[in-house]
């Protein structure tokens, strides 16, 4: 079988194996891949030319107005074996030579999203949107709430496009970045150019906060284009996982339009450890045994101290919880290809070092339930604060400390 998307046609599959599953959301959920530049910006890390970046948008769709969805490549053949390169070298590594990636997983997954939907014309009518599968061409009528997704250190945005299609079907416009010379492969589709990463040390502080300031500037930027503007009602979260975590509490301090923050399983870096970031709430979400009573991680407890000791500490709402069975890379779309790649689960030393015990679907269910009860209350649509106030019997596996 054949489909259209990205302006190429690609054979899908011969079985279901590889693709992420839609998501049982109220709204399904639409991409398009973005090329921004700032053109009054140089890049930080290579002064030759403009600042450029790479994102996907993920848009809610009314299930009565998705009138047909299509498969899509999760990345293209190009990076996914730049990935691989990466991934082989990386899991060799933390199963200490125990177990191998399993070779061509990501050029073989696919996603499955709404490419042909009902919208309006100007006299009210409805016509059919018939794209190339990436939405394009469909102007929302109405601001959608907005979260800006970071991704961990070195890493693809690509690698949190599952886990971004789960909360836009919670029905918010999703936005992943890529941070070029940081983020590990970064593709321009407009003139074949590849970036890769690596250019910050990760053993140099000053190298790490140069790198948090730079996604700062990058999450500011992206959100001008947007149309996000200050001193205006904004509807903006910033959730991250591992370093991208750090960088939406940097983006957030410095950027009034970003109403809360969320750190998925990520150590604290840079001003806000002696900062904080109250009063607008914020969320620590951490992977079974990350948290502030760990004895190495004192960048949380640093982080909590300084939010809870500012002026604003009495209204300050910080809360911290745990995901039981989940490692690191849990928390973002590694649980999924676990669940849907055949023999990944049965490959007990990637259970142990990279997935978890808790299956990719209920990581998913559970991220999309908490996030998008944390973005109601953060950006003040709610009257509570939903499954964040306490224990909760349909998630035992989060515990609150």
């Amino acid at each position: 079988m054949l489909v259209v998307a990205g302006g190429g046609i690609f054979k899908l599959p011969a079985a279901a194996a590889g693709v992420f599953p839609e998501p049982p959301t109220p709204f399904q959920v639409k991409w398009e891949s973005l090329e921004l530049t700032d053109v009054n910006r140089m890049d930080p890390y290579n002064a030759t030319h403009p600042r450029r970046l790479m994102i996907s948008k993920f848009s809610p769709v009314p299930r009565p107005a998705c009138l047909g969805t299509c498969r899509v490549p999760y990345m293209s053949q190009r990076v996914a074996s730049a990935e691989e390169d990466l991934l082989d070298l990386f899991v060799d590594y933390i199963s200490q030579g125990k177990t191998k990636w399993p070779r061509g997983a990501l050029a073989e997954s696919w996603m499955q999203v709404c490419c042909k939907e009902v919208t309006k014309d100007r006299n009210n009518n409805s016509v059919y949107d018939d794209d190339d599968g990436h939405g394009h061409g469909h102007v929302p009528q109405k601001k959608l709430p907005t979260v800006l997704f970071g991704s961990g250190f070195n890493i693809s945005r690509l690698f949190y496009s599952g886990t971004a299609q789960h909360l836009a079907g919670m029905g918010y416009e999703v936005i992943t970045m890529d941070h070029p010379y940081e983020s590990n492969v970064v593709e321009f589709p407009s003139d074949g150019t590849v970036i890769l990463g690596g250019r910050p040390d990760p053993a140099n502080t000053s190298a790490l906060e140069f790198a948090l300031n730079v996604r700062a500037a990058d999450a500011r930027f992206v959100l001008d284009t947007l149309g996000f503007y200050p001193q205006r009602n904004n509807t903006v979260v910033h959730i991250g996982h591992s370093f991208g975590g750090a960088a939406a509490a940097v983006a957030m301090a410095a950027d009034s339009r970003i109403a809360g923050g969320v750190n998925l399983d990520g150590s604290m870096f840079g001003s806000v450890l002696s900062t904080g970031v109250a009063p607008r709430p914020f969320l620590l979400l951490g992977s079974e045994g990350h948290n502030s009573s760990t004895p190495t991680e004192t960048s949380w407890r640093q982080f909590i101290n300084s939010t809870r000791r500012r002026p604003h500490g009495e209204k300050a709402w910080l809360k911290e919880v745990n995901l039981a069975g989940s490692l690191h890379w849990s928390l973002h779309d590694f649980s999924i290809f676990a669940d849907v790649t055949p023999g990944l689960r049965a490959n007990e030393d990637l259970v142990t070092f990279f997935f978890g015990r808790i299956l990719g679907s209920r990581v998913m269910e559970i991220l999309r339930e908490y996030l998008s009860d944390f973005v109601e209350f953060a950006l003040g649509r709610s009257g509570n604060e939903g499954l964040l106030v306490g224990p909760s019997q349909r998630f035992p596996e989060i515990s609150f400390l």
